[in-house]
């Protein structure tokens, strides 16, 4: 495992290498999209279910309809108001697409990163590629079903050198945003009666996407396609990690002989037990979002033995913070 810049990484990645990189939501695991034994390693790296698909990033103005059955009119305006962007379309796929890649599925998902330098890569991968059509596939960094890492050193603290030693890290500072991007399915939506479906929560909110199509916007149902982050127990800490209401009382709670974090939109109460550790995360959804995942890895580095989570405010904006909490939670459940 060895830091990179941008020629080496897009040269590995032609060659079928794996390279980790910076988007605006989180590190991505790329390879090559259309190389199946690239991708291959990618799973096998992850400990990735098979079944479980991943998103191919795009450079900027990249031809759809290379990865894409059709286009819904509904796809070009949210391409329009949201790309580059923290959004993923789901399509359905085209004969290009390897069956790994949508996880045998007939759907496709796709979306075009704002960080500069996944940009920047991008264009250095597409110039290399023979026929201008590149992709790259990037799962979050870490481990299936783990927290997702925001900064390059996250990326290198998860992998150990001896096991992954032919990763690339390409640092770009830290994920602004994150948290995963916002996955709208529109792959059925030329079915009369259809709706657009909000598959995963993420930095663009339902009512976004609603004011930009002029419809509402329905939810996931048992028969929607699955998604990355979509396990009812996913995103989970080493630390074992529960959701709490406000009015507990933390003396009462019998843990004085364990050492606890407690990650909170308040100030601590004034008066607290020496072994409860409060972190606060801001009343403000994007700071709280832009710092969680970091601080969660802080957390699981530093010998605590629980972490207790003071229930979020109840409003949309929290919604995408809700979602990868309470997965989170659902593992130690």
């Amino acid at each position: 495992m060895r830091y990179c810049n941008i020629v080496e990484a897009a040269d590995s990645l032609v060659k079928g290498g794996v390279v980790a990189f910076p988007t605006e939501t989180v590190y991505g695991l790329g390879a090559d999209a259309d190389n199946y034994q690239a991708i291959s390693k990618v799973y096998s790296i992850k400990n990735r279910p098979l079944n479980h698909p991943v998103i191919v990033h795009l450079l900027d103005g990249a031809d759809i309809l290379y990865w894409a059955e059709s286009i819904p009119i509904e796809a070009y305006l949210l391409i329009e108001n949201f790309w580059p962007g923290p959004l993923t379309i789901l399509l359905k796929k085209s004969k290009n697409i390897i069956d790994l890649v949508s996880g045998g599925q007939n759907t496709i998902g796709l979306r075009c990163p704002s960080h500069s330098v996944a940009q920047e890569l991008l264009r250095e991968f597409v110039s290399l590629k023979p026929f201008k059509c590149g992709g790259l596939i990037a799962p979050s960094a870490n481990k299936f079903g783990k927290v997702s890492p925001t900064n390059a050193s996250h990326v290198s603290d998860e992998f150990s050198s001896d096991v992954c030693s032919d990763i690339m890290i390409l640092d770009g500072g830290k994920s602004m945003i994150g948290i995963e991007s916002t996955i709208i399915d529109l792959s059925c939506i030329v079915n009369k009666g259809s709706q657009p479906a909000l598959l995963r929560p993420g930095f663009i909110k339902a009512s976004q996407i609603e004011e930009i199509l002029g419809r509402k916007v329905s939810f996931p149902t048992d028969h929607s396609p699955v998604v990355p982050g979509s396990l009812k127990a996913h995103y989970s800490t080493n630390t074992p990690l529960e959701i709490i209401k406000k009015d507990i009382d933390l003396i009462d709670l019998n843990l004085l002989n364990k050492k606890i974090a407690i990650l909170s939109c308040d100030s601590p109460p004034i008066t607290l037990p020496s072994n409860f550790i409060w972190f606060n995360m801001s009343d403000d959804h994007v700071l709280y979002a832009s710092k969680l995942y970091s601080k969660l890895r802080e957390i699981d580095t530093s010998n605590f033995d629980r972490i207790f989570v003071y229930n979020l405010p109840d409003s949309s904006e929290w919604d995408a913070i809700k979602d990868r909490l309470y997965r989170a939670a659902a593992a130690f459940i």
